[in-house]
């Protein structure tokens, strides 16, 4: 029987870089709570009504997933869906996402926008009018101006404003869309 072999060498030096460094572990820690805000996210998208979702900034193949995962019933195989949406969600924007679920949607945005022009249209006029018409080029001036007539009128011409001006609006941020 031998001797046993030291394995603590105390000629070398521990500056050198051809001395072989412990490997430093990450703690899991960090992951594992992103993914449990990721599931929380998840499940709060799931308890939403189908047209709330539509309108979220997601991918058609996540909606697709969520509308699945809403319709499974409590099994293994809600597990496994659970699993697989959280697996998409990996590169979706979740800060975009809680934005939008918190109400500022692209929709949300333009009828605020919209209230705030509204405002301005009945106390200045024309001067505003133009403003608008420089920042929105596509607006309709003419049907603006008839509506911003009726609108000093009643609290209906008023609401018909807002409408015309959220219509104004989200086709400014959507020029694809089709006309109504």
């Amino acid at each position: 029987m031998g001797r046993k072999r030291s394995t603590f060498d105390w000629t070398a030096d521990p500056d050198d870089p051809q001395r072989r460094r412990p490997v430093e572990r990450t703690s899991r820690a960090p992951l594992k709570e992103r993914l449990r805000e990721v599931a929380a996210l998840v499940q709060e998208l799931v308890k939403l009504p189908p047209a709330r979702r539509a309108v979220l900034p997601l991918d058609p193949e996540v909606l697709e997933q969520l509308e699945v995962l809403a319709s499974t019933p409590p099994s293994p195989a809600l597990k496994r869906q659970l699993n697989y949406v959280k697996r998409l969600m990996a590169d979706v924007d979740e800060d975009a996402v809680r934005a939008a679920l918190q109400g500022d949607s692209p929709v949300d945005v333009a009828r605020r926008r919209a209230d705030r022009w509204r405002t301005r249209l009945q106390e200045e006029g024309d001067s505003a009018l133009a403003e608008l018409l420089a920042e929105v080029p596509g607006a309709d001036r003419q049907h603006l101006r008839a509506l911003m007539r009726r609108a000093g009128a009643s609290a209906a011409g008023s609401r018909a404003l807002f409408d015309a001006l959220v219509a104004t609006f989200e086709d400014a941020l959507d020029p694809d869309a089709p006309d109504a």
